[in-house]
């Protein structure tokens, strides 16, 4: 079914993210005032690039992405089909 995100997003992510973390069979809706909050797992390396969401049809964007993990960076990358986060050392 579709998915709406007004408030906050957040995902703790595994060592192991060999697949998208969220799937929707429908459109996914993310609002401008909406956070992505991502968690990463102990020993991760300089850069990775996960696949966030995958969906029928994404609409929107996230109002802000941030990581937990101290000294990491995130910047989400949206297509018309999918969102993709980029993680690397700040």
């Amino acid at each position: 079914g579709p998915l709406e995100v007004a408030g906050t997003l957040a995902v703790t992510l595994g060592a192991d993210a060999g697949g998208p973390v969220l799937s929707v069979a429908g459109h996914a809706l993310l609002d401008s005032g909406s956070s992505l909050v991502i968690s990463l797992p102990e020993g991760i390396g300089g850069r990775a690039v996960v696949p966030l969401l995958v969906a029928g049809q994404v609409r929107g964007t996230f109002g802000t992405v941030s990581v937990t993990t101290p000294g990491y960076r995130a910047v989400a990358d949206y297509t018309r089909n999918g969102v993709t986060v980029v993680v690397s050392k700040a």
